[in-house]
């Protein structure tokens, strides 16, 4: 089983800091900036903080790639102990590494759960039956394409993002691009509109404010996608999911507040892609311009 294959290319920096709002909780920080709100013990941890409640206009720091890494390797490592034909104590040993690869993760001591996550492929790899095979090409113009033939899934790396590459699958990589999904897989839709964070001011109706439009850039190979747009001042409030064609959705009317929202790509063939970040907007209501005429009445 192939560990790792490393290549080195720059990608678009990620934010380090998060500043709280008002009224969100812990668990709300994380789900807008890490998109899992399970992740709140990774900021509480990373930040010192002893409570989850955190003063609006508090700036947090987030993680760095180290954090990209270690989920990486232990998705990587999961999906290893799922297809490996290791012995069944071999499998126990892996399982309990990826729990405790998953606290480290918790702990946000992301290198010792990269490490944990490294030890249950390691374990698995041992009882492997057939040798991995795979092919590297390097173009004149810098572009590199990794293809797997056999066995166990190459893992491709950089700068902390890790894509597994299935046998009779290709990834391409090329110079300044970010590192996409394999050919066959859909990549995550990159949203367009309206931008994260925004104030939208829209007209009232009868049963709240719209429309709201909310655009994405379209993945080729996609045949529809998954809309899920929920609130973030009524955490009990259910989400709405929408199922679209096009790389749009209309909303015919919200109540105000914020909200936040993603979208999944989803293949002819059941195939489905990572859900986007999630971006958050709030709605409030037009505001009416009265107009006043002048009048000769004395």
């Amino acid at each position: 089983m192939i560990r790792a294959l490393a290549i080195a290319a720059a990608l678009a920096a990620a934010p380090t800091e998060v500043v709280v709002q008002q009224g969100e909780s812990l668990a709300q920080v994380a789900k807008r900036a890490l998109g899992d709100e399970r992740a709140a013990s990774e900021l509480k941890a990373l930040n010192g903080l002893t409570t989850d409640k955190v003063p609006p206009g508090t700036t947090l720091h987030l993680p760095g790639p180290a954090r990209a890494r270690a989920l990486s390797a232990i998705a990587a490592a999961r999906n290893a102990v799922k297809q490996a034909g290791s012995t069944t104590q071999q499998r126990e040993e892996a399982s309990a590494s990826l729990v405790k690869a998953e606290e480290l993760v918790q702990a946000a001591q992301y290198d010792e759960a990269a490490a944990a996550a490294d030890s249950a492929w390691r374990l698995v790899a041992a009882g492997a039956p057939e040798n991995t095979r795979f092919a590297v090409e390097v173009k004149p113009d810098g572009h590199t394409q990794v293809s797997s033939r056999s066995g166990q899934p190459v893992r491709v790396e950089r700068e902390g993002l890790t894509r597994p590459v299935y046998p009779g699958q290709t990834l391409g990589v090329s110079k300044g691009q970010p590192l996409a999904s394999p050919q066959g897989l859909l990549s995550p839709p990159v949203l367009s509109a309206p931008a994260d964070l925004v104030r939208l001011r829209l007209k009232a109706t009868e049963k709240g404010l719209g429309p709201v439009i909310l655009s994405w850039q379209s993945v080729p190979g996609a045949a529809h996608y998954q809309v899920e747009v929920s609130s973030a001042d009524r955490s009990a409030e259910k989400s709405t999911v929408l199922n679209v064609e096009k790389s749009e959705a209309r909303i015919s009317s919200l109540q105000a507040g914020r909200y936040t929202w993603s979208v999944r790509a989803l293949g002819a063939g059941g195939e489905q892609s990572d859900r986007s970040p999630q971006r958050t907007f709030e709605l409030a209501p037009d505001v009416l311009k009265l107009e006043v005429k002048g009048t000769n009445w004395k």
